[in-house]
C-alpha cells in the first residue's frame, strides 16, 4: 500500500513530461511548414486584387486590395495565382523562397508554379507605371524644379523630359532669369502611363505684350483626411478581447461631408462585437459607418471590440485595414478615391522557447520526484502597428 502511495505522483510525473514532450514535438512539427505569403508593391496607394489556387484545391482570394497577406503553411505541389491588376499598371509577379531564390518569375498577371512541403514560399506582386513629363521654356536653358509631394522631387534644365515617373500631382517652377518675370508655377495631375507638358514664358525688357497662357483646368478642391486605428494593449491571450479605436481627422480648413469609414478583418481569427454610432456588419467581414459631416479640424471616433479566436496558434498574423472613402481624397500628393491605414495582430510563444521549458521540468523532476508539477504555458497575441 505505501509503495503504491509513493509510485503515484511518480507515475503522474512522468505522464505530464510524456505529454508535454509530445505536445513540444508536434508543435516543433508544425513549425517545419513555412508559410506562403502575398505581398503587393506598387509606388501608388492603388493595388490590385488576385485569386490563389492551392495544390489540393483550396482558393484564397483578396478582393479588396491588401498590401501583404500570410495564407496558410506550404503543402508540396502545384499553385496558381491570377491577379486583376490596376488600370493601365505593368504587373509582374515573382515567387521567392526565404533565401530570397527566385523560383519562378513573370511579366503579367497569371503564374503557376511548383513547390516543396515546408517551403517558407512570398509571392511578390509588383505594379509599374510608365510615365512621361516634359518642361520647356522661353527662352530655354532655364533651371526647373518638378515636385511630386514632399518625398519625390526632380530638378533640370529646359528643354527636360522626364520618363518613368509614377502617377500623381506635379508641380514645375522655373528659376529666376535677370530682368525677366519668372513664369508661375504650374500643376497638373499625371494619370498612369499618361505624358503631360509644362511650359513657361519669361517677360523681358519693354518688349511686346506677351499674351496670357491658356488657364489651367480647375481642379476639384482636394479633402485632406487622416485615417487610423488603434487598439488599447500590447499583449493578449487567445480567447482575449482587444479594444479597437477608429478615429477619422479633418485636416482641411473646410467642412466635408458624405464620407464612409470601414474596417475590414478575417472572421476566422477573431469575432467583432460592440459596435457603435449605428456601424453596421456586411458580409461578415466589414465593418461600415456612415460619416455626415466633418467640420474643419474636427475628429471623429468610434469604438468597437474583437475577441481573439480560442484556437489561435503561434505564428499567426491578424490583419485590420482601415479605410476613409469619399471624393476628392489626397494622398501623398495624389488624388485618390479612398485612404487606407493597416494594423496588425500578432501571436508569438513566450521568450524561452519548447525547449528551455522541456530541460527546466526535467531538472525539476530530478530534484524531487515525489512532487507533481503542472505548468500551465501561456501563449500571447501581440498587437502592433505595420
Amino acid at each position: 500500500m505505501f509503495l503504491s502511495r509513493t509510485l503515484q505522483p511518480i507515475k503522474f510525473i512522468f505522464v505530464s513530461i510524456g505529454a508535454l514532450c509530445l505536445f513540444a514535438f508536434a508543435q516543433n512539427a508544425f513549425a517545419v511548414g513555412g508559410m506562403l505569403t502575398v505581398q503587393q508593391i506598387s509606388n501608388t496607394t492603388v493595388l490590385g486584387t488576385w485569386v490563389l489556387t492551392t495544390p489540393d484545391g483550396k482558393t484564397y482570394a483578396d478582393h479588396r486590395g491588401e498590401y501583404i497577406q500570410k495564407i496558410e503553411q506550404v503543402v508540396g505541389g502545384t499553385y496558381s495565382i491570377v491577379v486583376n491588376e490596376p488600370q493601365k499598371a505593368k504587373t509582374s509577379i515573382v515567387v521567392r523562397k526565404s533565401n530570397n531564390e527566385i523560383i519562378r518569375s513573370v511579366e503579367g498577371t497569371h503564374l503557376s508554379f511548383t513547390v516543396a512541403g515546408g517551403e517558407a514560399i512570398r509571392i511578390e506582386i509588383t505594379y509599374r507605371y510608365f510615365g512621361t513629363i516634359t518642361i520647356d521654356s522661353e527662352p530655354s536653358g532655364q533651371d526647373i524644379v518638378l515636385r511630386g509631394n514632399n518625398l519625390y522631387e526632380l530638378k533640370g534644365v529646359t528643354p527636360v523630359t522626364f520618363t518613368d515617373v509614377p502617377p500623381m500631382y506635379y508641380s514645375a517652377e522655373y528659376g529666376l532669369l535677370d530682368e525677366c518675370i519668372t513664369p508661375r508655377k504650374q500643376s497638373r495631375v499625371l494619370a498612369p502611363n499618361e505624358r503631360i507638358d509644362f511650359i513657361g514664358v519669361y517677360r523681358c525688357g519693354d518688349d511686346a505684350v506677351f499674351e496670357e497662357p491658356e488657364p489651367e483646368p480647375r481642379l476639384p478642391s482636394p479633402k485632406l483626411m487622416n485615417v487610423s486605428l488603434q487598439s488599447n494593449q500590447n499583449e493578449v491571450l487567445p480567447g482575449g478581447i482587444v479594444r479597437y479605436t477608429l478615429t477619422v481627422k479633418n485636416l482641411d480648413r473646410t467642412t466635408h461631408s458624405n464620407l464612409l469609414a470601414s474596417v475590414q478583418f478575417d472572421p476566422r481569427k477573431g469575432y467583432v462585437s460592440g459596435v457603435r454610432d449605428s456601424g453596421r456588419i456586411f458580409h461578415d467581414d466589414l465593418l461600415v459607418w456612415n460619416v455626415p459631416t466633418l467640420y474643419a479640424g474636427q475628429t471623429w471616433t468610434t469604438r468597437f471590440n474583437m475577441q481573439i479566436n480560442d484556437g489561435l496558434s503561434s505564428g499567426h498574423k491578424i490583419t485590420m485595414t482601415t479605410r476613409i472613402e469619399g471624393s476628392n481624397l489626397v494622398e501623398a500628393g495624389m488624388y485618390e478615391r479612398e485612404l487606407t491605414h493597416t494594423v496588425g495582430v500578432i501571436t508569438i510563444l513566450p521568450a524561452t522557447g519548447w525547449r528551455a521549458d522541456v530541460l527546466f521540468i526535467l531538472l525539476l523532476t530530478a530534484v524531487s520526484l515525489p512532487l507533481a508539477y503542472s505548468i500551465r504555458r501561456r501563449q500571447f497575441v501581440v498587437i502592433k502597428t505595420v
